[in-house]
């Protein structure tokens, strides 16, 4: 039973939920029937499981031979889901209507999480430069993300396509990072304090590939501490070599990547002597 859960989004789980409706949910309402429901593939039903455990007022069924879904026909969760801004027909007809929600600012890196595990990427243009991107039709919705991260410390660019075919051609923002060093500035953001609400590929695909997990651990050449943070790469004659900052003592530095590494320079970087 449905007893106005989402009235108030004032949890970091009610927030995360939200951005996942913003981005891969749906409300709609047709001869007095209500539905608000969200579907994933079935390689994330884990995901909706967790989702299911902590809002019990969801039913989980099969949605297609490859996709499972959660679903509430209540019509008092789709009013609460107005009442912070979603609207029917998100992706078509109010795709400008669609905003950033009205939500605790201490909340919205869980709200920004669920949009992205619903309508973001993450991929390589080449080994070592690993760029995430967020799509959505909505160009108030894009840009409402962009400040959030902006006032975060976060820079990131945003693009117009022209996606669809025929009568369904329609413009389409994309938010994304122009380098490995911002993902992970931009993962850091998402996952603080995450609890079991992400989805796992997304996240290890940030934080486990090799180049990353070699960053964590770098040390310091100046005062040998380890708690660095990554300014990128950069292919040498002799080498790749690593560029870093030190949080203690404020230097930056660049050391040699192990010899395994000399191939993981990102796309675009100069060859130098």
């Amino acid at each position: 039973m449905y007893n106005n859960e989402l009235k108030n989004i004032d949890s970091p789980e009610k927030a995360y939920l939200l951005g996942l409706f913003y981005s891969d949910g749906c409300i709609h309402s047709n001869d007095g029937s209500y539905c608000a429901s969200i579907v994933l593939h079935e390689d994330d039903k884990y995901l909706l499981d967790i989702i299911v455990a902590k809002f019990p007022f969801f039913r989980l069924s099969k949605y297609t031979n490859h996709a499972w879904s959660i679903v509430c026909t209540r019509k008092a969760i789709v009013k609460d889901l107005q009442s912070n801004g979603m609207y029917f027909r998100k992706s078509t007809d109010n795709k400008e209507l669609l905003r950033l929600p009205d939500i605790d600012k201490e909340l919205m890196h869980h709200f920004v999480r669920g949009y992205f595990d619903g309508d973001g990427s993450v991929y390589k243009q080449k080994q070592g430069n690993t760029k995430i991107d967020i799509g959505g039709t909505g160009f108030n919705m894009i840009t409402g993300i962009v400040r959030v991260l902006y006032n975060n410390k976060i820079t990131v660019n945003v693009t117009c396509k022209y996606a669809g075919t025929s009568l369904r051609k329609h413009d389409y923002y994309v938010l994304y990072t122009s380098s490995d060093k911002v993902s992970k500035q931009f993962a850091d953001y998402i996952y603080k304090d995450c609890g079991e609400l992400y989805l796992r590929r997304k996240y290890e695909r940030l934080y486990y590939i090799p180049e990353y997990y070699r960053m964590e651990r770098l040390i310091c050449p100046t005062c040998n501490g380890n708690n660095t943070i990554r300014m990128g790469t950069r292919q040498m004659l002799h080498g790749l070599m690593l560029r870093g900052k030190c949080k203690d003592c404020k230097k930056q530095f660049s050391i040699t990547a192990p010899q395994s590494s000399d191939t993981l320079s990102g796309e675009g970087e100069l060859l130098e002597s």
